[in-house]
């Protein structure tokens, strides 16, 4: 999975995985990347069907593809569900 083997295309998803959707300009500000990188990115993982974009005015949203699931390898799910139960630790204190 090319689409994932970046500590920002992961991030991107681990984003949206939290998140649901996003703007693009967000994800510049989020991830600390000029508009052309976060652009190459995204486009490595739209071409990969993770993702779908839509246009609304000026902004880009983007958001997990309905396919999603069906298309991530078990193993990788799971690394991911294991990151977003560390980013809740973080912000989550019981």
């Amino acid at each position: 999975m090319k689409a994932l083997d970046n500590k920002i295309r992961f991030g991107i998803i681990v984003y949206l995985l939290i998140k649901q959707v996003s703007c693009l300009c967000e994800l510049s500000v989020v991830f600390k990347i000029d508009a052309s990188t976060l652009s190459y990115h995204i486009s490595l993982i739209k071409d990969a069907k993770l993702v779908e974009i839509e246009k609304k005015g000026k902004s880009k949203i983007i958001r997990l593809s309905p396919d999603f699931y069906l298309l991530m390898p078990p193993q990788i799910l799971a690394d991911i569900e294991k990151h977003i139960k560390n980013i809740k630790k973080c912000f989550i204190r019981d």
